[in-house]
């Protein structure tokens, strides 16, 4: 459904012309890579709640090596700068997912996976429905807003996406470890609770907020005072000076 629609919601969200051919490649490509991620994100999930919390580790280390590798690579052989990115994106979304797969395959126990035994299971099926629905509606209660605002900054011309995408990817990297601690607590509280360990379970809760308060802290003061204020162009399509941007 993205790869057709793709062109309808950058017009939702009133994409520069000059951006739209490129936004709308990138956007295909990644959307070619969601069967990935989502191969990676339940494949590691059940690696994690099995017990092994690095494996899943190791593979996102290695996607975003080869992530930043054929960014590098591509960038220099493509003229299409923008379908670098992406292809680069994708391979390394293919790679976590292929990986995750590989383990499933030659673990043992209930986690194992045979390729050649997989069905539909009406019932499992259900029941993911049921739990991942009101997740994905809580989800996009914050992503429509996003789009809102993309739309809204969108109507500054590139310089000011330019600058929002920057400080868009700084916080991704920043967040990383609060949900990266987050995912720790779900893990450790669903094992334990799964053992009926429940005097584990505060604590563990515990541990994690304070560990995500202080490394929070600590990112978030570490970036804003790294960082220096320079002037970005006036965009030709707003007669007012854009404000100050915080450049790395």
């Amino acid at each position: 459904m993205g790869l057709f629609v793709s062109p309808a919601l950058l017009t939702l969200v009133d994409c520069p012309t000059e951006c739209r051919q490129g936004a709308i490649l990138y956007l295909r490509i990644y959307l070619a890579a969601t069967p990935a991620i989502l191969i990676y994100n339940f494949g590691s999930a059940i690696i994690r709640v099995s017990g092994d919390t690095k494996k899943p580790l190791y593979y996102i280390i290695a996607s975003g090596l080869l992530n930043v590798i054929l960014n590098f690579v591509l960038c220099l052989i493509l003229p299409q700068k923008v379908a670098a990115v992406a292809i680069a994106t994708f391979a390394s979304q293919v790679l976590s997912a292929v990986l995750v797969v590989i383990h499933l395959v030659r673990t043992d126990g209930p986690c194992h996976l045979d390729l050649r035994k997989m069905v539909f299971d009406r019932r499992t099926l259900v029941r993911i429905v049921r739990f991942g629905l009101p997740t994905a509606v809580t989800n996009s209660l914050y992503s429509v807003p996003n789009l809102m605002i993309q739309s809204a900054i969108n109507a500054f011309g590139p310089a000011a996406i330019t600058g929002n995408t920057s400080a868009a990817n700084l916080e991704s990297m920043l967040s990383c470890f609060h949900s990266g601690f987050a995912m720790a607590s779900m893990t450790f509280v669903g094992q334990n609770l799964g053992a009926q360990r429940h005097d584990r379970v505060n604590k563990t809760i515990l541990y994690c907020f304070l560990i995500n308060l202080l490394v929070g802290s600590a990112l978030g003061v570490g970036s804003r005072y790294s960082a220096s204020p320079c002037s970005v162009s006036t965009s030709p399509t707003i007669r007012q000076p854009l404000p100050m941007a915080w450049c790395g």
